[in-house]
């Protein structure tokens, strides 16, 4: 398993409590007469798709706040002996099972080689593939694209290429993946110095 390391004790992460936005929602959905019921005229499959549409706004916060709880920003980590410093702290969408989330993140870079990309430890933390799927979603993808015909050029091939869920994949997404991104995954802890 990979290990992040704070160094010099360099600030703190942003892994600060406040009260989230999820339970707000989820209450106020829970509170509202007319979503716990169907209207007269409303036909069961719509009232399916619209509380089906509310649980992933909250689904979406409840994923939104546990991303951003594995960022780490600190001014330099080190990762297999390799110091990197903090080079950008920025917004990214990334795709999970629920839909699109947007994410403040952190990204550093190992300044003595112009040549090597920037990590992500949020991303390396959570077993984020291809820099932009959550691990269900890449595995939700991964079928979809098994059903589709390749030669649709419109259809899930396409998409799936465009944001590298075919041929840039750090590995397996598979069910029997898990101990290999499990492995991948990051634990984060501050230098004792």
């Amino acid at each position: 398993m990979t290990k992040l390391r704070m160094v010099n004790g360099g600030g703190k992460g942003t892994n600060q409590r406040r009260e989230p936005m999820w339970m707000a929602k989820l209450r106020a959905l829970l509170e509202d007469e007319g979503m716990r019921r169907r209207g007269t005229k409303e036909t069961f499959e719509h009232f399916e798709e619209r509380l089906h549409q509310e649980l992933q706004e909250v689904e979406r916060e409840l994923l939104k706040d546990d991303l951003t709880r594995a960022d780490v920003d600190v001014p330099m980590i080190e990762v297999r002996g390799t110091t990197f410093r903090r080079v950008l702290h920025a917004e990214e969408t990334y795709m999970t099972a629920a839909g699109p989330v947007k994410v403040m993140r952190t990204l550093y870079k190992d300044r003595t080689d112009d040549r090597e990309r920037a990590i992500v430890p949020m991303e390396l933390n959570t077993g984020i593939v291809g820099g932009f799927w959550s691990p269900l979603a890449a595995r939700q993808g991964a079928w979809v694209v098994s059903q589709s015909d390749p030669t649709d050029r419109g259809g899930a091939v396409q998409a799936s290429r465009k944001h590298g869920a075919i041929e840039e994949q750090p590995g397996p997404i598979a069910e029997g993946s898990r101990p290999a991104l499990e492995r991948r995954q990051t634990s984060v802890r501050a230098d004792p110095s």
